[in-house]
């Protein structure tokens, strides 16, 4: 069943003076938006505010303040902080553009991350679905066969392809995946919102701009686009999964070491059915 917002939404699209305007307010409101990411790091790794100060040694309180924009940590305390709760390379990149002041937006890396043999065959070995996303723009850079078969429409571009396939794209712009996914809305806003904080300075803005324009048929897509989500929605996990055989219920995963810039997603049956083991790099 598709989710209500797919079927009708009147907001306004995004424009692309909107999409500009990302940098601009990433900048003015650096030291929030740092605060606010070092939370969400935080709480992704399980970690309380007194927990991380002793990691620090700084009190909780300090903690309490950076994360809440209202002192500003040291470039130094943000390198040990990010090394403390194994902040992957793609997060700390969008960290040092906004330290920066968007000083670093001039030249952001437009080459997508390489995946090697070895990446590929860990990936074809698992039994679950499975994907190898460029980070934060969700382009989809290999998807195992587990993946293709449960979506279809969430597959790589071929290699002669002029631009990859964007997860974002294919779950705003496919009607299949509203039809497939029951908590459609739960799913895709995470990854919007994710998108839209991490882009501006990391992903070059041409590149942003063209996936933002292709979601911008779909009237749901600004409201989303505009949505900031609570660190309880941007860490839910469970995908619902619709059939002619009823709903399954998934748990979506992240994956992505420090030194990486792509990250594996990860679907696994929350019942004892089925697992998978994968040495994750």
């Amino acid at each position: 069943m598709a989710d209500p917002l797919v079927a009708g939404c009147g907001h306004e699209p995004v424009s692309l003076r909107e999409v500009r305007e990302l940098s601009e307010l990433s900048a003015i409101s650096g030291k929030y938006v740092i605060g606010r990411m070092l939370r969400q790091w935080r709480i992704a790794a399980g970690r309380t505010q007194p927990q991380v100060a002793a990691g620090l040694h700084v009190s909780a309180q300090a903690i309490h303040l950076y994360e809440a924009g209202r002192r500003t940590a040291s470039p130094q305390m943000l390198q040990r902080w990010c090394e403390k709760l194994d902040v992957p390379l793609w997060k700390r990149r969008k960290l040092a553009a906004l330290i920066a002041a968007g000083l670093d937006q001039k030249a952001p890396d437009a080459s997508p991350p390489h995946l090697d043999a070895l990446d590929r065959a860990r990936i074809e070995s698992l039994n679950v679905p499975a994907w190898y996303l460029a980070t934060p723009t969700c382009d989809i850079l290999h998807a195992n066969q587990a993946a293709e078969t449960l979506f279809p429409w969430a597959g790589a571009a071929p290699a002669t392809s002029e631009r990859p396939t964007n997860m974002i794209e294919q779950f705003v712009t496919d009607p299949r995946a509203a039809a497939t996914i029951a908590n459609w809305v739960d799913i895709i806003g995470p990854l919007i919102c994710r998108f839209r904080v991490y882009s501006p300075g990391v992903v070059p803005m041409g590149r942003i701009a063209e996936i933002v324009e292709a979601c911008s048929d779909n009237p749901a897509f600004g409201q989303l686009w505009r949505s900031d989500l609570d660190d309880h929605q941007m860490q839910r996990s469970e995908l619902l999964i619709t059939s002619i055989h009823g709903t399954t219920r998934w748990n979506l995963s992240h994956h992505c070491a420090a030194g990486r810039s792509h990250e594996l997603l990860l679907l696994t049956p929350m019942t004892p059915s089925v697992g998978a083991c994968m040495d994750r790099r």
